[in-house]
């Protein structure tokens, strides 16, 4: 066992003394203490960060993040405007070129009003080695009820002619962008969000509004993908799955709202809440998301270089400093196991949809699934406890290493399902076989997982195909190759895969120098098509 292990085993365990106490003050009678996973510093730890820890109105002046290196395992770390580590190699004929873009956003949100006025500013440099005549944007918000409108496009501050058929949006270029020349775009554009029903998931909580706050995940037309044999990707909205796939790209977004709004986002944050000014400031990221809310408290610690904040509601107090906790064990753990993550913070927001969603270094949790594991007495077998270490893992798979959610999903959900089954594994031992038996793991038998969204109209059946099976194959694999050939694989799998959009082809290539082809190959049969 590691040093890093033995530490979070022991500090597991002071941790449940410290959740005992919390719930202390809860009206629910529990028949074991809620086991709050390590949080190095005390959930009471003074905050180092005054912009995510103090729910007081500071005066005009911004206060600024502090940019913090994380130091979650012994690998060098990146600073905030760093991409991870390793150094991304070309994508063989077939897979997705990696694109480069930049993003300013201008955002004016009408709290009381649940809509937003944006003015975009998108810079594409051209790294594909290709002579290009358009680009092409996806706008999520405009496959659900959002009444997402574009009022102006322009190109270099010039007029052209565009094109929006569903979620996308084909830009004419007027002039030819030749390899290694940049383009600018300029976008003005408004949406009304909908209503946020409680029993909400999937692209129906990316975006949407409650009498508590607002939620904008996949909120404004971004950047499509470049697969090099098909060339810009379409991802048509689906009401099943996540209909989202995107590069990296660096942000800067600044967003004006009432003085007594919160706004939660990731990155390096900047506020000035008398004036309900608040920027933030991230590279390298999948995408920008934030959640807004007149009712947010929080807490935050900083343990081992990270910053990691929670935002919740006031009745939800506990469950929310559970959310910190156990994000900040996991995120350690998957540094340990899988390689670095690549932000000074992480930040989780409470809204009201069902369950959770991850974006780039920030993760939403729904007030129902929050309630819920209040009305079940606490403890590690309630599906907010698995959900908060299951958006995390997504920081790793779809966060870092990118895939294309909607064709193969199985990519980022499956690797961060099973990588719940490894948190209970190394923190809490004695509840590890429960979990990989509430997922239906013991007596479930293989399946194809080569599937896309679009194959799916019922959830469950997507969940129970993509996530479960999904798991039980990586679990499968481990056993054929052992501990240490399955987390040499995972983590050659991280750095190859960092910030790029990997395919399931490549993850079977690399699969193909680890173990006995002639184990290897009877699993790899089962899940998919020759």
């Amino acid at each position: 066992m590691s040093a890093v292990s033995r530490a979070l085993s022991i500090t597991a365990l002071l941790i449940a003394l410290i959740s005992t106490l919390i719930l202390a003050g809860c009206r629910h009678t529990t028949p074991a203490p809620l086991l709050i996973a390590e949080t190095l510093t005390g959930i009471a730890a003074a905050p180092q960060i005054a912009s995510d820890t103090n729910t007081s109105k500071p005066s005009a002046t911004p206060t600024i993040t502090p940019t913090i290196t994380p130091t979650l395992t012994p690998t060098p770390q990146p600073t905030a405007t760093s991409t991870p580590p390793p150094t991304p190699l070309p994508p063989p004929p077939g897979d997705y070129y990696p694109t480069q873009a930049s993003y300013r956003l201008d955002v004016n949100l009408d709290y009381q009003a649940h809509s937003l006025q944006t003015e975009e500013h998108l810079i594409f440099t051209n790294t594909l080695g290709l002579s290009l005549t358009d680009l092409l944007l996806n706008v999520p918000p405009n496959g659900y009820n959002a009444n997402f409108k574009l009022s102006s496009l322009l190109v270099n501050n010039r007029p052209t002619t565009y094109e929006l058929q569903g979620t996308s949006l084909r830009v004419a270029l007027p002039e030819m962008v030749l390899p290694g020349d940049s383009t600018a775009l300029k976008l003005t554009f408004s949406m009304t969000a909908p209503f946020m029903r409680g029993d909400s998931i999937f692209g129906g909580g990316s975006v949407g509004y409650s009498e508590n706050a607002f939620n904008a995940g996949n909120w404004y037309p971004i950047l499509a993908p470049y697969h090099a044999e098909q060339g810009w990707q379409e991802t048509p909205w689906h009401t099943v799955g996540d209909p989202y796939v995107t590069d990296m790209g660096d942000y800067v977004v600044t967003i004006h709202t009432l003085p007594e709004v919160t706004v939660v986002g990731p990155g390096t944050l900047e506020n000035w809440p008398s004036e309900g000014r608040w920027r933030f400031t991230i590279s390298a990221a999948r995408s920008f998301a934030f959640a807004a809310s007149h009712r947010y408290e929080s807490t935050a610690e900083t343990a081992y270089g990270l910053t990691i904040a929670s935002y919740y509601y006031p009745e939800h107090k506990i469950s929310g400093q559970l959310a910190l906790a156990n994000a900040a064990a996991a995120a350690r753990l998957f540094g340990e196991l899988f390689g670095p993550y690549p932000y000074p913070n992480l930040r989780i927001a409470e809204t009201d949809f069902s369950g959770g969603q991850e974006f780039s270094g920030f993760m939403i949790f729904g007030s129902a699934t929050h309630q819920s594991h209040l009305d079940a007495g606490g403890g590690p077998r309630t599906i907010f406890f698995t959900l908060v270490t299951h958006e995390t893992a997504h920081q790793w798979w779809y966060g870092i290493v990118g895939n294309d959610q909607a064709r193969e999903p199985w990519l980022d959900e499956a690797f961060a399902k099973y990588s719940e089954q490894i948190f209970y594994e190394r923190l809490y031992p004695e509840q590890a076989n429960w979990r990989w038996a509430s997922m239906g793991n013991l007596e479930r038998q293989p399946d194809l997982l080569n599937v896309t969204i679009y194959d799916y109209t019922n959830r469950a059946a997507y969940k129970n195909r993509v996530y479960l099976t999904g798991a039980l194959f990586l679990a499968q694999l481990r056993q054929a190759l052992g501990d240490d050939d399955f987390f040499a694989l995972i983590q050659e799998h991280y750095r190859r895969g960092a910030n790029r959009i990997v395919t399931t082809g490549e993850f079977l290539s690399l699969l193909s120098k680890y173990g006995d082809p002639a184990v290897i190959q009877p699993i790899l049969n089962s899940y998919f098509n020759p």
